[in-house]
């Protein structure tokens, strides 16, 4: 197993200096993993699978968002589960609750995600000015990310929908990921 695809912890490392009193949106944020090789995710719910197989692609959404922001297609370096993949799962309240790997599984049923070079992903924070995500909602969604067991370092995406025939898909069987056919 390589370096990509070995356990690792899913708490939030950071390196360099980090100072509290500095605006969170000027942190320099350092991947936990390295965006020049290896795999980003995209983790969502079996649920969703259906209308993702149908379309043929995933999709860039608008969670939380509205124009002139755009659409993103959100993806993380971390390994083994990102802490706000099911940031779309609200409550009857209309809270996201932020679930571990084994709440969403125990909450949403079969976990799924889709794999992409990280290398053609946007890194974070660029990302979120690409997309023209207004800076204060940057600052809050690091911020958010962070509380939550979130690295915003390996955070990545793009603005672009990306053909299945370009993604690997694995399904979680409680134990490990496993190559997956949705078709």
């Amino acid at each position: 197993m390589d370096g990509w695809h070995a356990a690792r912890s899913t708490a939030p490392v950071w390196r360099g200096s980090v100072n509290a009193q500095r605006p969170i949106g000027m942190r320099k944020l350092t991947p936990t993993t390295k965006p020049a090789r290896g795999t980003a995710w995209h983790y969502t719910i079996r649920r969703k699978l259906r209308a993702i197989v149908a379309s043929g692609e995933l999709l860039p959404t608008y969670i939380g968002a509205k124009p002139p922001e755009l659409p993103v297609l959100w993806f993380s370096l971390n390994q083994l589960w990102e802490p706000t993949a099911l940031k779309d799962q609200c409550d009857l309240d209309g809270v996201a609750p932020t679930l571990g790997k084994k709440q969403a599984r125990k909450r949403a049923g079969k976990l799924i995600r889709f794999g992409y070079p990280a290398e053609k992903c946007i890194m974070w924070p660029l990302l979120g000015r690409k997309a023209r995500i207004p800076p204060r909602i940057r600052i809050a969604l690091e911020r958010w990310g962070r509380e939550e067991g979130a690295n915003p370092a390996d955070w990545c995406g793009t603005l672009q929908a990306i053909p299945l025939a370009d993604l690997i898909v694995e399904v979680f069987d409680s134990q490990n990921w496993v190559a997956f056919n949705p078709r």
